[in-house]
């Protein structure tokens, strides 16, 4: 699954349709590196916010845990 802005599922409804595709419109939210600091001090799963291997990578070099 995918989500995106809003602007977009507008585009892509109006570009091309697919059965096995389906459009959620969802709120676009801003992600700031405080954010992502503060939610590994409070041990929560921060890798739905990062770019691949990173979450993993800031878990192994234990950063932003004090």
């Amino acid at each position: 699954m995918a989500l995106v802005t809003s602007d977009f599922v507008d585009y892509v409804r109006c570009e091309f349709e697919h059965p096995n595709i389906k459009l959620v419109d969802a709120p676009q939210i801003e992600i700031s590196a405080s954010f992502i600091r503060k939610a590994i001090r409070e041990k929560k799963d921060v890798a739905w916010f990062l770019p691949k291997g990173a979450a993993q990578y800031i878990e192994e070099m234990n950063f932003y845990k004090k």
